[in-house]
């Protein structure tokens, strides 16, 4: 078992620092004795110091920061910090970014010798091509600023750890964000795409995502239990996501994802029809173990499959002749919709369970000289005296 000492040192100036000395066992081919110092500001820090240290040491994931290479932090960073503390669909996220983008660019260099510039020339790379996992055309400006974010995190605990003296990524321009075009319908073609589809398997869900711009995930955790069709809300409180190739059950990933939302009386009729086809018979008990109550579900209770929600979307969009747009874009359509018909964007950002009301401006900030037009059409009417 790994052990370690912390020493007190002052130097010339009177500076005083704490030393945390830790014998790493012996030299596999001299036999001779080996021991690693780390230098902290307080004590404090140097006991949490060590006791992680050693705890690496245990586990067998420590490495000689002298010698570790980024590829091998980013791992240990995962494993141990992002996986037991994150979300899995966040965890899957860094780990296939870091996986796929950084390390091919970044994971031979030592982690102590990782400057800007390396940097840099990687962020570079990746918008000039050609892209490390082998598929064509370049990474997108977003794609890159989300490597960087994820990065610019992972040293930053490197940095807390005492292994590297200054984050290098602080001093790294991202590429600007270029802001995605939003494609929608208008009201002519949500309406021609509801009749058309409305003897269709998903007609139902597809009410549902336009009439409450619901992300897919969280139509897909939708349970009975969280409707109230005698007052016509609907209360967000799990999402269904794919991970791994796994369905998982979660909480909404911020504290305004979790919230209710009005349903429109055409909604609710429509819900209302859904429920009555449920099976009233008790299902067999096979069938019963794996009945979740989920509102849009398989034969077995099981969550309709994602893929498939979304590729008989795409059919549908290119046979009724509509704007294609993905089932993204419901979400998209809904919040546009509310903003042209002048329901305030606080409203609207609470709807779609933004964090921020800064969030859906950033989103549907277009809107606003027409919505500001509304604005000064009413006042005119006031003016006007009209009613």
């Amino acid at each position: 078992m790994a052990r370690g000492s912390i020493y007190q040192r002052s130097s010339k100036t009177g500076a005083t620092s704490w030393w945390v000395m830790v014998d790493i066992g012996p030299d596999p081919e001299t036999g001779a004795r080996r021991q690693r110092k780390r230098t902290f500001r307080t004590q404090r820090d140097a006991q949490r110091g060590l006791t992680l240290w050693l705890a690496d040491l245990e586990r067998g994931t420590a490495v000689d920061p002298s010698k570790m290479t980024v590829a091998a932090f980013l791992r240990h960073w995962l494993e141990t910090v992002v996986k037991p503390n994150r979300r899995a669909a966040t965890h899957a996220g860094y780990e296939r970014l870091i996986r796929v983008q950084l390390i091919p660019r970044l994971g031979n260099v030592q982690l102590q010798r990782l400057s800007p510039v390396h940097i840099q020339q990687a962020y570079t790379a990746m918008l000039t091509g050609p892209r490390a996992d082998g598929r064509s055309g370049v990474l997108s400006n977003r794609t890159v600023r989300y490597a960087h974010t994820v990065l610019k995190l992972a040293l930053k605990h490197a940095l807390r750890l005492h292994l590297i003296t200054a984050n290098p990524a602080e001093n790294v321009d991202p590429p600007k964000m270029t802001k995605p075009e939003v494609r929608v319908w208008d009201q002519a073609e949500m309406r021609q795409f509801l009749e058309a589809t409305k003897d269709d398997s998903y007609s139902a869900l597809w009410q549902v995502a336009l009439a409450t711009g619901l992300r897919l995930g969280e139509i897909r955790g939708l349970r009975w239990c969280d409707i109230d069709l005698r007052n016509g809300a609907l209360q967000v409180r799990q999402q269904i996501t794919r991970v791994g190739g796994q369905d998982k059950e979660s909480d909404p990933k911020t504290k305004a994802g979790r919230r209710t939302i009005g349903l429109p009386n055409t909604c609710i009729g429509v819900l209302r029809a859904l429920n009555e086809q449920r099976p009233q018979a008790p299902l067999p008990i096979h069938r019963a173990q794996r009945d979740t109550g989920l509102m849009f579900a398989k034969a077995d209770g099981r969550p309709l499959d994602q893929d498939a929600i979304t590729s008989q979307f795409v059919r549908l969009v290119r046979r009724v002749g509509v704007t294609r747009i993905s089932f993204h874009g419901l979400r998209h359509t809904h919040a546009t919709l509310l903003l042209l018909k002048n329901v305030h964007v606080k409203a609207v950002s609470a709807r779609l369970g933004h964090s921020s009301i800064q969030i859906t401006l950033d989103y549907y900030g277009h809107l606003l000289p027409r919505m500001e037009q509304f604005a000064a059409e009413a006042m005119e009417e006031v003016l006007a005296g009209e009613a």
